[in-house]
């Protein structure tokens, strides 16, 4: 039997640090500093145009091996680039006007890249400027209670935010006796919506 593969998807910066080399179509090269930019510089250009993108690594396992943990997602093999749209709600544009009509502020919080988040901002009328105040998951991870709290009064964004993330963000709003009501759609979302 042929050696079990390992495929893995997910956020380009960081599965590309993860990779030790990059499958060119017909063989694997050493991935070098420059390759990585180069391969970063073409995701974020493609998240500026709202489009998301994701990573495709794999890694070949011993025969022997039948399961697999986290410490196994390391020494990958770059595969390629995913490249895919998810057009917005067709009423998004027009609930984010109603809820700014009623004078609520809204905050788009997402597991995307910055750049493909600050375009669906743009997209949905949140905002008009091209790279709204951002935050992400790593920045809500170092910053304490009172901290994120400040920031977030000057953000628009919140980008690369995992489950807990999202649901520090709620906590800390309420915390200084903000009302919070969020929307979601998706299994990530489940924490944050019922800490709302």
């Amino acid at each position: 039997s042929a050696d079990p593969v390992l495929f893995v998807v997910g956020a380009p910066e960081v599965l590309l640090q993860r990779c030790r080399t990059v499958f060119d179509g017909t063989r694997s090269l050493a991935h070098s500093p420059e390759v990585r930019r180069n391969l970063l510089d073409r995701a974020a250009a493609a998240a500026a145009s709202g489009t998301r993108v994701l990573a495709v690594c794999r890694r070949h396992l011993d025969r022997s091996r039948r399961q697999f943990d986290a410490g196994d997602v390391t020494d990958l093999t770059f595969l390629a680039l995913l490249h895919f749209e998810d057009p917005l709600r067709p009423d998004a544009r027009e609930a984010v006007r109603g809820l700014a009509a009623l004078g609520l502020r809204t905050i788009l919080a997402t597991g995307d890249h910055v750049e493909t988040a600050a375009a669906v901002a743009r997209e949905t009328g949140m905002t008009s400027v091209a790279l709204p105040n951002a935050l992400d998951g790593s920045a809500i991870d170092r910053l304490a209670n009172g901290a994120l709290g400040e920031a977030l009064q000057r953000t628009d964004v919140i980008a690369r935010a995992d489950p807990l993330q999202k649901e520090r963000v709620v906590s800390v709003l309420q915390a200084r006796g903000e009302v919070v009501a969020m929307i979601g759609d998706g299994v990530n979302d489940a924490v944050a919506l019922r800490r709302a």
